[in-house]
Formats: structure tokens, C-alpha cells, sequence
């Protein structure tokens, strides 16, 4: 079974125009559980020193917030990362639904 979900990823990344326009355009969900978008999210906690970069709390749970989706898949997805403690990820999106 695994190798036909590589057989299928491979068609995929073809199609959309290799794997970083594969990542683009797939479901954001699906994007989550990619090996690409562990090895980005652990590179923005180092990046951040494992801690809140809204109020500088560690030691709690992080998330990797997107600020912006138009680098998703692509290499300079960093750029669009915030590293948020699970409370602080839950304000902004608060704040952000309540603008909108």
C-alpha cells in the first residue's frame, strides 16, 4: 500500500509541478502531516529558543502560526512562521476573526 501512496505522490508532485507546488496546493490539513512541514515547525521553535514569541513563555506547548500563506511548501515558508504558546496561538486567531 505505501507504494502506490508514493506512486500517487510522485504523480501529484508532477502534475502541480514538483513537490513544493504539490505542497502549495494541497488541503492545508493534508499539508500539516507532511514531513516537510515537521522539519519547517521544528526549525521555527529553534529559531524562536523553544518559547512564546508573543510573551516569551516556555516550556508549554508551541505551535508554528502561518502569518501569511503565500510561501506554504515552498523554502522561504519561514518567513510566515510565528512561534505561539497554544493560548497566545488561540488569542490571534480570536483577534483575527473578531477584524474580519
Amino acid at each position: 500500500m505505501e507504494d502506490i501512496a508514493e506512486f500517487a505522490d510522485a504523480i501529484l508532485d508532477e502534475t502541480y509541478g514538483g513537490r513544493e507546488g504539490h505542497l502549495a496546493a494541497m488541503p492545508y490539513r493534508l499539508y500539516l502531516a507532511t514531513p516537510e512541514w515537521d522539519v519547517r515547525r521544528r526549525a521555527a521553535y529553534r529559531r524562536a529558543g523553544y518559547r512564546c514569541q508573543l510573551c516569551g513563555t516556555r516550556d508549554v506547548e508551541l505551535h508554528a502560526h502561518h502569518r501569511g500563506y503565500e510561501h506554504r511548501g515552498r523554502p522561504r515558508e519561514e518567513d510566515d512562521l510565528i512561534v505561539l504558546r497554544a493560548r497566545c496561538h488561540e488569542r490571534a486567531h480570536e483577534f483575527i476573526w473578531k477584524i474580519e
